[in-house]
Formats: C-alpha cells, structure tokens, sequence
C-alpha cells in the first residue's frame, strides 16, 4: 500500500475565491489540513482533484474524499456528479465540509448521511453566517484539527504514526445526532471524550432508510456504557419519519433499559442549554412529553445547565460507573476557575512579575502552552478561553497582527460553548495600540505596568 495518505477534493471553483484574500478559501484548507495531517501520519498527504487528476476517482487508492458543499456546489450538475462518484468507489470514506448552514441547503440523498464540519459561526441575534478563515479564527484551527482526527481513525493503523492521540480504550459512549443550532456543543462533547480514551459511537455514517437507521441505532447503543442525549431549539428529520431523529434516538436508547432486563444496564444523560426557544410544534412536543413520560426516564437525567458544567456532570458520571469505588477514571478539567494569561512564546519570562501578583492574592494562574506539539496548544488555548475566569492578554513584544487575532478570539468564543462572559478583561501593553479597532478592545481594561494597584480592577472584579 501506498504509505501516503491519498485525498481527493471536490468543490466549485466560485467557492475557492474569496474577494479580498489572496489565497482562496479552499487552496488554504488543503494546505492547513496537509499541515495537521503530516503531525498524525508523518508524511504529506496528496490532494488531487478534478482540475488536475480525474482519473484519481476511477482508482482504488482513494483513502478519504473531501466535499465542500455550498448552493454553488449543489447547483452544479457537474459538481453533484463528481460527488455521486466518489459515493460510488468502494471503500472511499467521505467528509462533508459546510460553507453555508445546511438547513439552507437541499442535499441530494446519497450524501446526508456522511459526517460534516461546519465552517462557519451563526450570530443568533442577526441569523447572519460568517466564515471562518485561518488568519483569525482559532475556531478554524479547532474544526481542521476534528476533521484531521476523525480522517486519522478511518485509516489503517501503518498510516498514523502519533497513535497516542487515538488510544481510545475505555470504552464506547453513544453521542447522540442533534440538531443544527447545537453541533457545535456537541462536538466539544465528542472532543474531550475522545481525548479521555473514549471510544465516540457511532463511528460510521448512519443509513438515510429509517428501518436501517434504527437497526444501525441499535447496534451502536448496545456497546456502549453511556448514552448522551443533546437536545437544541430544532428538530431534525429524515425524510421518511414523521419523529425527529433526536426523538428515534432517544427512544431506542430508552428501550435498552426499559425493554429485557438481562441486557445490561445504559446510563443516559439528556442535556438541554438553560434557555430554550423551540419553535418547531412537533420538537416542543417531544421535549414536554420526554420531561413527563416516567418510563422514558428510566435510567436517565435530565440537565439544563451551561454546557460546561454538563460536561463535568458526563465526567462525574463515567467516574461512577466505570470506578463506582470512587476512584477517578478521568481527569477532572480545572475544577476551580483560574485566570488565564494570553502570551507570545518569546514573551514567557516577561510575565514572571504578573504571575507573582496574582499568586499573592491566591489566584489559580494558566498560561498560554507553547509545548512541541502544535496540536495540543491548539486544544488547550480553546479549553483555557471556554473555562477560565478572566483574562490577560500581555501583549509585550510588538506584533499588532499577533493581538488582533487573540482579541478576536475572545469575541468569538461563546460561539463555541462559553455560557458566560469574562469577569475582567485586562490588556497589559506599553505598544502604541491606537490603530487597534475599538470594538475589539470592547469592556478590556488596558494598563501599561504590573503593580497591585494597576490590577486592583481585576482584583475587584473576580472577588465580587
């Protein structure tokens, strides 16, 4: 077998332009999925496409395929055709990467069942969709690594070099399907999972027949030990069921407790976000019913908190079931709230006096990991930015591209699952930041020096 990893791409030439960027949007994916991928496997994957290598489609040594989907792609007979292809070529694996909101888009049958990346973040309060680019958004870098690891596990094992990163080996949780408004939360779930050695079910894509939909549901939940329910403001349906899938799921993962009691016990965890505003009639009344039915609650809980304290509720309840003694299985993710300090590598040393203040006052301090391997300082900055208290950005090594980036960063996080917004924001700088856009340095404290009176607002603000 070929030793490098063999993919091909297929997309509409319009989506690869964007108006003000010099490289197109998708000639910068290949390269920055490239990149993560030679972390995984070692070697450069090979990109080919229909521009270059048509042939390609017609080979066995097709590993993985990477559809970009857009209403330009969909318009394109030529597009859609290519895609039929490649759905046709045993034993390609397909990932689907969205550049628009998929309720928008009709999607032919033989795709929807293939697993997705949304590249794009939603503005609840415009319903507008902005994409992510790579130059500031680390959400991008987030989402490129997921797409990296979930190729990495369809590959054969002489292919991933890192296989640390995939000893997934203490079991298999079943995370349920979800609607669109909460596939965002539900991969952050399927992330630290996967992190902790949890092997996520299911691992393949599900059949778009209902009788082979549930025949697939049913396979999946009797090997896991845990069975984890997101439920958002939509329902989400297959073409031939009148019930969401969200209600199938959760229905089958019901009748593994309620049914023969000689198979052995599921734990179910349903989790709802603390607002709710469900509009579609038949979801609103699957998720009133679900909160009466008794039976339908047999074995499971129902929890409507920020989706941080959900995942630590997951984390507490595989601690219980896999180690009922009480020992811990699994980490528990920084327990106690923590600021965290934004920094340039170079800038390490610098923020010795900062750290001091903050350990005077008792205050549980994260820095910014600058370890060898790129990936996992990915991973934590994003886990850092969602459960830290505050934040400092010490910004003193002048690169101005640097600090809009981490400004923009923290704009966007909540569309990432912070519940709540920052107790302080401080900027520490000497730097000239007036060309700074206002709106990014929005509710920051700045100062310009590391005393116990110039932190006093910080102080002040996260002992309230």
């Amino acid at each position: 077998m070929n030793k490098n990893l063999n993919a091909f791409i297929s997309f509409n030439k319009t989506d690869n332009k964007i108006s003000d960027e010099k490289v197109g949007w998708i000639t910068e994916f290949k390269k920055n999925l490239g990149f993560v991928l030679q972390k995984l496997t070692g070697t450069s994957p090979v990109f080919s496409s229909s521009e270059n290598k048509k042939e390609k489609l017609k080979q066995n040594e097709i590993i993985v395929s990477i559809v970009f989907i857009s209403n330009n792609y969909l318009n394109s007979t030529e597009c859609v055709n290519e895609c039929k292809e490649l759905t046709e070529i045993k034993n390609n694996q397909i990932f689907l990467v969205a550049l628009y909101e998929l309720k928008q888009l009709v999607l032919p049958d033989f795709i929807t069942s293939f697993p997705r990346y949304e590249f794009f973040i939603t503005n609840e309060n415009t319903n507008t969709n902005t994409l992510l680019h790579p130059g500031d958004d680390f959400l991008y870098w987030f989402k490129i690594i997921d797409i990296a690891y979930d190729i990495c596990n369809t590959l054969p094992e002489e292919l991933v070099i890192n296989k640390n990163l995939f000893k997934q080996n203490k079991g298999s949780v079943f995370l349920a399907d979800t609607s669109n408004d909460q596939i965002i939360r539900r991969d952050m779930v399927k992330k630290e999972l996967q992190m902790h050695g949890y092997h996520i079910l299911p691992d393949k894509p599900l059949s778009s027949n209902l009788n082979e939909y549930k025949n697939d549901l049913i396979k999946y939940i009797k090997n896991a030990f845990l069975s984890i329910h997101i439920i958002g403001n939509e329902g989400k349906y297959l073409n031939s069921s009148e019930q969401s899938v969200i209600e199938i799921q959760n229905q089958i993962a019901s009748d593994e407790i309620t049914g023969d009691k000689t198979k052995k016990l599921l734990y179910r965890l349903i989790w709802m976000p603390p607002a709710l505003d469900i509009k579609d009639e038949k979801h609103l009344h699957f998720v009133e019913q679900l909160k009466r039915d008794r039976k339908s609650l047999i074995g499971a809980e129902i929890i409507q908190t920020p989706i941080e304290e959900f995942k630590n509720i997951i984390q507490h309840k595989i601690n219980d079931i896999v180690n009922p003694s009480g020992n811990i299985s699994i980490e528990m993710d920084l327990g106690k709230s923590f600021i965290y300090i934004i920094h340039e590598k170079e800038d390490a040393k610098n923020c010795s006096t900062l750290i001091q203040q903050l350990a005077k006052k008792g205050l549980k301090i994260e820095t910014t990991s600058y370890d060898d391997e790129e990936i996992k300082n990915l991973e934590s900055h994003l886990g850092k930015l969602i459960k830290s208290e505050a934040i400092i950005i010490y910004y003193g090594i002048e690169n101005e591209q640097w600090l809009h980036t981490k400004l923009k960063e923290l704009m966007k996080v909540p569309g990432y699952g912070r519940e709540k917004p920052f107790a302080a924001k401080i900027l520490i700088t000497k730097n000239d930041i007036s060309s700074v856009n206002n709106n990014l340095l929005k509710g920051f404290e700045i100062i310009n020096e590391v005393t116990e009176k110039s932190l006093k607002p910080l102080f002040d603000k996260i002992t309230k």
